[in-house]
């Protein structure tokens, strides 16, 4: 089964990109990533090539935007998903995991059930009385089936008066679930695929918020999937 990892990402966050091309090259070496680059047109060559020395198999996409301030493209950047996976399924793909760049693979996710054949759409619901923490958007499957496409379209348009505001992806994906979950199957990830706890045997890590700058485990897990990955190439 072919697997396609989308991502957005930004100059700010492109080491953290790198990161988990590494991840991905040590534990699922079989995926295939689709990558929108947010602002990269004067360091396009240089970041294909060295994005495809870590790992081959990248389709890359690109956004030229301007933004007031530094808080508006953080929120944009985060909210784009929607229409960048709409935009990748338009193309015909299926199986499609959006996954967060800051996330850490840690082992393989194909053995991992996605619920591709189960489930249009699949995300990390949680217990919670707040929209904004209804569920979290940095780990999403999509089966690429009509249905998905319909919540995407729908999830597009829901986030458009919201782009530049934090939370508003999962505040609107959770909004156009209610709309739609009577017509789309909906189907519940395991924390094991968006652990932000870090347990030994997740698939993986979610480096959301600060973790990735101040838990030791988080750092720990990154040096060593660098080291890993050196030793792989030049070991």
């Amino acid at each position: 089964m072919d697997i396609n990892v989308v991502c957005v990402c930004d100059k700010k966050y492109l080491k953290y990109f790198y990161t988990l091309l590494q991840s991905a090259k040590i534990y699922s070496p079989n995926l295939r990533f689709h990558i929108c680059l947010i602002n990269q047109k004067r360091s396009r060559k240089q970041i294909e090539l060295k994005a495809k020395n870590i790992y081959k198999k990248i389709n890359f996409f690109y956004l030229e935007k301007k933004f007031l301030n530094n808080a508006s493209k953080r929120a944009f950047c985060a909210n784009y998903r929607a229409e960048f996976l709409l935009h990748v399924l338009n193309k015909g793909l299926k199986n499609l995991i959006y996954m967060d760049v800051d996330s850490l693979i840690r082992r393989n996710i194909k053995e991992y059930n996605w619920y591709f054949s189960e489930n249009d759409i699949s995300v990390y619901f949680r217990n919670s009385n707040d929209p904004k923490f209804k569920l979290l958007s940095g780990i999403i499957s999509i089966s690429g089936s009509n249905k998905s496409k319909v919540f995407l379209e729908n999830w597009t348009k829901e986030i458009e008066d919201e782009i530049y505001s934090w939370f508003a992806d999962q505040v609107t994906f959770y909004k156009t679930y209610l709309k739609l979950k009577n017509n789309i199957s909906f189907g519940s990830l395991d924390k094991q695929v968006i652990d932000w706890d870090f347990q030994k045997e997740s698939y993986i890590w979610a480096g959301k918020g600060n973790r990735k700058n101040k838990n030791l485990r988080y750092i720990k897990e990154t040096l060593l999937i660098k080291t890993r990955y050196l030793f792989s190439r030049f070991g």
